[in-house]
């Protein structure tokens, strides 16, 4: 689905972006960002964009939202809000990106009431390799993935972790899970 959850070097960047010139395109590229920093994030934006755009003709580009950026610093070419950031700026501000932009995809999300967030929250995508530390003991993972794939029925109303499950169109069946420089797609 996406290119994500690689340790940031430009040679690194560039090898990892060449998978989408691949047959199977991504459905967007983030841009390099850094952790936390508002303002080297915005800068890569504008040092990056050109280059991707004119490398990848057509594929959309995601913003990295870092701490302390509001709406008016995104840039208005974005095509995707990456919600990066430390954890407690990412979960307190992430409502305001779903609220605000179409295409959210939210990172480091490792836990099933996290999963549900997103997806009350209407995120597109999220991505976490905490899901892949035991996979066959992610029982609710699996849950998670058949509710959304309709390969599970009559859970209205079901408590999941303080969260209430009410019957909506697989907005996140496209999901994909990353685990550091590999995506592992939904079916």
């Amino acid at each position: 689905m996406t290119i994500i959850a690689i340790a940031f070097s430009t040679r690194g960047y560039a090898n990892g972006t060449s998978e989408a010139d691949r047959e199977i395109k991504p459905q967007w590229i983030v841009v390099p960002d850094e952790v936390a920093d508002k303002a080297w994030t915005i800068t890569n934006w504008y040092l990056w964009e050109a280059k991707l755009r004119d490398r990848y003709p057509g594929i959309p580009l995601a913003f990295a939202v870092q701490n302390g950026m509001g709406i008016e610093c995104v840039p208005k070419t974005a095509d995707v809000i990456f919600v990066g950031g430390t954890f407690e700026w990412k979960w307190t501000t992430m409502p305001m990106w779903c609220q605000n932009f179409p295409r959210v995809h939210v990172a480091r999300v490792n836990s099933w009431q996290r999963l549900w967030y997103c997806q009350e929250l209407g995120a597109e995508s999220c991505d976490g390799t905490g899901w892949f530390k035991g996979v066959e003991e992610r029982h609710d993972l699996h849950l998670f993935l058949a509710i959304q794939a309709g390969m599970v029925h009559g859970l209205d109303g079901l408590d999941l972790g303080g969260l209430s499950y009410q019957s909506r169109s697989a907005s996140l069946v496209p999901l994909a899970i990353a685990n550091i420089g590999k995506v592992y797609p939904v079916p």
